[in-house]
């Protein structure tokens, strides 16, 4: 039997490896025989209550409403939707690996597929990790399932009875290999599990933290303190703040061993530090990341936005991946970026600049209206010729400007003839704005290809497609001359939630691209891996 499902079967499991046969039939007992006496629920002390409670931010419910597409270069089988239910095929030959069965299919890797299977009678109904031969490496029995850099970790929502009913949820963590090792369990009101550079996660279950490498081995475990605050692990260096006078706190980091690695102060509000340098320190707050020197002294540039969510929690190790961090100066409001260390390498003067992307980001040339590309030394890739109002419906369709395969889409004005041979724009018929046409243009800034006005929306080029919509909604893919090469008798969906709900603009990857809203694969010759009836999840927003 594997280690899984409820902590309470896990416990009893861990004490038996080292209990007589008669013990551990005793605590079976005690386990599934009901009391007929209600024993008093515990009720934590009133100065310590909020830690015995779960906030639903800790449990992760993407995989309800999101589906990771997989790579056509790192597996061998395809899902395979038939009717409601999943099986898979071999990407070569078409034929069944695994028959339909499973309810759903979150993800898929080398190693196999994070599934969900719901098998009463066999007591499975939840996410598992499935080889392609059939056999389940993980069982499927969790609500929850993800893979984290070489780890799966389950996820189950579970509760003390010992404890009055606002005090009694936690969450349990599992934690697995690729092979579906079992390496460690935890079970925490709070946690961070592991991301990006860190080798470390903690989990406090009520009044104590716990830290594990990835190795599932306990490292350090320390109580709550009611005079400092843990803010968490980052970089491998443990923070915890202790406030001061004038709305300010100490932030001190350290290592796992102790060791002082860094003592700064700052305003009480910042969630995580990050020490980019001797001399740049990142603070992450809800809505801003704001760098300062080592004395706390901070500087005129930082990233910030203007909504309440999405904040910028948990999200800087991925903002560091970037070539180069975009960065705005607070007064100016002008664009520049830092490097990894958090030094500014190109200042702060641009009204609009992107992200680098292979080398290259776009910037807006004030002087010409115009937008151009520029590289890490700010030397011109692309003139300065896509019209600036390309920021605006980009914005709109959730896309950013960016050239795929040497073609970046743009919008342009097509001048139509009147009866007497006279150019002029078409408008809206709604609005004041002219009527565009999706195009590409080259590197020089050249339209190499012009679709028609009954096509409203277009996407980047991968793997030699881009996917295309039409005013009737119907999605297809073009390839780099502009011909329709997959029909377009497909649907765009949507994911998200309220009130940020985003299109979910399909693209290749290796071979193979996932239609949200048929919940099922494509490969480049538009073969299809779903057949029968279409599936739609409710609001169009999971899988």
């Amino acid at each position: 039997m594997n280690k899984i499902a409820f902590y309470k079967v896990a416990s009893i499991k861990r004490i038996s490896c080292n209990a007589s046969p008669v013990l551990f039939l005793l605590l079976v007992l005690l386990f599934l025989v009901p009391w007929h006496v209600q024993a008093q629920k515990k009720v934590p002390d009133r100065s310590v209550a909020h830690l015995y409670q779960t906030s639903h931010q800790d449990v992760d419910y993407k995989i309800f409403r999101e589906h990771i597409q997989l790579d056509g270069d790192s597996v061998a089988y395809i899902p395979f939707r038939k009717d409601s239910l999943y099986g898979f095929v071999d990407k070569k030959t078409k034929k069944w690996v695994i028959e339909p069965k499973f309810t759903q299919v979150f993800a898929c890797y080398k190693e196999g597929a994070i599934v969900e299977l719901k098998d009463k009678k066999k007591g499975s109904e939840g996410y598992g990790l499935v080889a392609y031969s059939g056999k389940f490496l993980i069982p499927p029995v969790f609500p929850n399932l993800f893979k984290e850099d070489g780890l799966y970790r389950g996820i189950f929502n579970a509760s003390d009875t010992s404890m009055q009913s606002s005090y009694s949820s936690y969450v349990i963590n599992i934690y697995y290999d690729e092979q579906g090792k079992f390496i460690f369990d935890t079970k925490a009101h709070k946690f961070k599990t592991f991301v990006a550079n860190d080798s470390l996660a903690w989990f406090r279950y009520g009044e104590h933290y716990e830290i594990y490498n990835r190795k599932g081995k306990l490292v350090k475990g320390f109580p709550y303190n009611t005079a400092t605050r843990f803010c968490g692990i980052f970089d491998n260096v443990l923070v915890e703040a202790t406030r001061k006078e004038d709305g300010l706190s100490l932030y001190v980091g350290k290592n796992i061993n102790g060791k002082t690695m860094f003592e700064i102060l700052y305003d009480n509000g910042a969630q995580e530090v990050y020490r980019l340098s001797e001399a740049v320190f990142a603070f992450i707050e809800e809505n801003n990341i704001t760098l300062t020197n080592a004395k706390g002294e901070t500087f005129p540039y930082g990233i910030w936005n203007e909504w309440p969510n999405p904040s910028f929690a948990g999200a800087f190790p991925y903002l560091r991946d970037m070539e180069l961090i975009p960065v705005r100066h607070k007064e100016t409001e002008k664009v520049g970026y830092i490097n990894k260390r958090g030094e500014l390498v190109i200042s702060c003067k641009y009204d609009y600049a992107g992200n680098f992307e292979q080398g290259e980001a776009p910037y807006l040339d004030s002087g010409k209206y115009a937008i151009g590309f520029m590289n890490v030394q700010e030397e011109n890739t692309v003139p300065a010729v896509i019209s600036e109002e390309m920021l605006r419906q980009l914005a709109l369709e959730n896309q950013t400007l960016r050239f795929s395969e040497n073609l970046c889409k743009v919008h342009v004005n097509i001048p139509q003839k009147d009866a007497n041979g006279n150019l002029y724009f078409q408008s809206e018929e709604h609005g004041n704005g002219l009527k565009h046409n999706v195009a590409y243009v080259d590197r020089a800034g050249n339209r190499k290809i012009v679709l028609p006005d009954s096509i409203i929306l277009g996407g980047d080029f991968t793997d030699g497609l881009a996917p295309v919509v039409g005013k009737n909604g119907g999605l297809g893919f073009i390839d780099t001359s502009g011909k329709i090469v997959i029909p377009m008798k497909y649907e765009i969906a949507v994911a998200g939630a309220y009130p940020l709900p985003y299109l979910v603009i399909p693209k290749f990857k290796n071979g193979f691209v996932y239609l949200k809203a048929f919940k099922g694969y494509l490969d480049k010759k538009g073969y299809e891996y779903f057949s029968g009836k279409q599936v739609k999840d409710k609001y169009d927003f999971s899988h």
